[in-house]
């Protein structure tokens, strides 16, 4: 393994952190339950309107950026020209949807239908796992 590229000052402190995060939960898993929740609800419930705002906000600056004169800077120099077609961008964007959902949806789907199975199955049943 070549480690020549890699940034130690980068790396080392976030792969600590990692670990011990992660040999916390595995140690005292109730502690980090309780504190993974409070760290959901805490997102959610009190956080949630500034995260909207801010997700929002960032959308409104970005097509100003896009539809005002700095949308046609150029990035490179003035004879290079464009590595992807805009037919190009549009596939790779609906790739990346398409991979996120499935990524989402390969979990939440087997749970959404254990917890509301379809019609004569008991909800947390085997039979609404099938």
């Amino acid at each position: 393994m070549n480690f020549n590229n890699l940034d130690h000052k980068l790396f080392w402190p976030a792969i600590s952190f990692t670990f011990l995060a992660l040999g916390l939960a595995v140690f005292f898993p109730e502690q980090s339950g309780a504190a993974a929740n409070a760290g959901m609800k805490w997102v959610t419930n009190d956080i949630g309107w500034f995260i909207q705002l801010a997700g929002f906000s960032s959308l409104v600056f970005l097509l100003y950026l896009a539809f005002s004169r700095f949308g046609n800077i150029k990035l490179g120099t003035d004879s290079d020209t464009p590595e992807f077609s805009y037919s190009s961008y549009a596939f790779m964007i609906f790739s990346a949807g398409v991979g996120a959902a499935l990524i989402f949806w390969a979990v939440g789907e087997p749970m959404y239908y254990m917890q509301s199975p379809p019609m004569f199955a008991e909800q947390g049943s085997p039979e609404a796992a099938q």
